[in-house]
């Protein structure tokens, strides 16, 4: 698909409306400042028939800070800023957006009869293979596995690490918790938080994953039976898990995608080593988005709950920053946006899966 800028009469006012705060947008600019600070200014980033390099980010992202910085200024004011800086690029128009949150679970850094389940660092023989590196055609495709006697063979499943206890017993684990449900979403969240029982906490994140491919759980428990294909929200998964632990060990299993985390001093990370930033940073697919650029969202979001359904919806559109990336998130047409930290984020991001529309603001030659 060609990138082509889309003219202002045709997206005049979109900027005005953005629903949030400046704090959050002047923190989420900084963040992806940094990120291409560190990434080296030469990096170039390509858009189908438009290159950049990171120092032209760099360039444009600071004078938008500094145009955000002007609280006195008006939207109609920032937008003008906004449209001298960038490009406005059709990136989809059949979006789907979905959501995911940071999750507090109750653990220990001790494992007892209450905390018995282990969230892993590494293991050491753990093997990243950047397959373009050995031949061009291999894109930035990663092959993740173990060395065994100098051969690198498939890392271990779900299975055999979570009931198998192949990793048991080697000084891996970070800290245990008390529920395997709550664990398994945070392998599919990516990062989160551990209330440990003195009321400290401590956030983990995402380090590497096992290699092995993504399977939608839900979507198995449709195949069998378990759920409806309209039950098969993120509150259904888990209410059907929690109530049918005979069952559970089945269902996790199928997914045999595992995330080995580690401990860091402030969260959620995301997968380029940002600090995601509630409502601005969203995962999209690297190979189709390069980290750390500006885009526009357009889409709606639940605002009232009955319980954990949502009952009333809005429509917003607000400047959000590629700062994740996530093995179930492929393609052109698939954005998670982080939604925060805590139940009250759960359940937002648990009901996000709408259509949407997306673009990507690129600095103006």
């Amino acid at each position: 698909m060609a990138y082509v800028p889309v003219p202002y009469e045709e997206r005049a006012g979109v900027v005005r409306v953005d629903d949030m705060d400046f704090s959050s947008l002047e923190e989420a600019v900084e963040k992806s400042i940094r990120f291409f600070q560190r990434s080296g200014e030469q990096r170039e980033y390509c858009f189908k028939n438009r290159c950049h390099r990171g120092g032209e980010f760099i360039a444009a992202l600071k004078r938008l800070k500094t145009a955000l910085s002007r609280h006195e200024a008006s939207w109609e004011e920032k937008e003008k800023a906004i449209s001298a800086l960038f490009d406005f690029v059709i990136a989809s128009e059949s979006l789907t957006v979905t959501g995911y949150f940071e999750p507090i679970l109750k653990g220990s850094l001790v494992k007892d009869e209450r905390f018995r389940y282990p969230i892993y660092k590494m293991p050491e023989e753990t093997v990243i293979v950047r397959l373009g590196k050995f031949n061009r055609k291999y894109g930035s495709e990663v092959l993740v596995g173990r060395l065994v006697r100098n051969e690198v063979v498939p890392h271990y499943t779900r299975r055999e690490i979570d009931y198998q206890n192949v990793l048991a017993r080697r000084g891996l684990e970070i800290a245990w918790v008390e529920d395997p449900v709550e664990l398994f979403f945070l392998h599919l969240q990516g990062s989160g938080k551990i209330m440990l029982p003195d009321g400290s906490t401590m956030s983990v994140s995402y380090a590497q994953r096992n290699g092995r491919p993504y399977r939608s759980i839900a979507t198995y428990m449709v195949e069998k039976g378990y759920l409806k294909p309209n039950e098969t929200s993120h509150r259904s998964v888990k209410a059907f898990l929690k109530h049918n632990p005979q069952l559970r060990d089945e269902i996790l299993s199928y997914n045999e995608s595992y995330i080995f985390f580690r401990v860091v001093e402030e969260g959620p990370v995301g997968a380029f080593g940002l600090k995601l930033v509630a409502g601005r940073s969203v995962a999209l697919d690297p190979d189709v988005y390069p980290p750390g650029v500006p885009l526009m969202l357009k889409s709606r979001r639940p605002v009232s709950f009955e319980g954990e359904r949502p009952v009333a919806w809005e429509n917003f559109t607000r400047i959000v920053f590629n700062h994740d990336g996530g093995t179930a998130i492929k393609g052109p047409h698939r954005l998670d946006l982080f939604c925060g930290t805590g139940e009250e984020k759960e359940k937002e991001a648990g009901s996000l899966r709408e259509p949407g529309k997306l673009f990507i603001l690129l600095p103006r030659k």
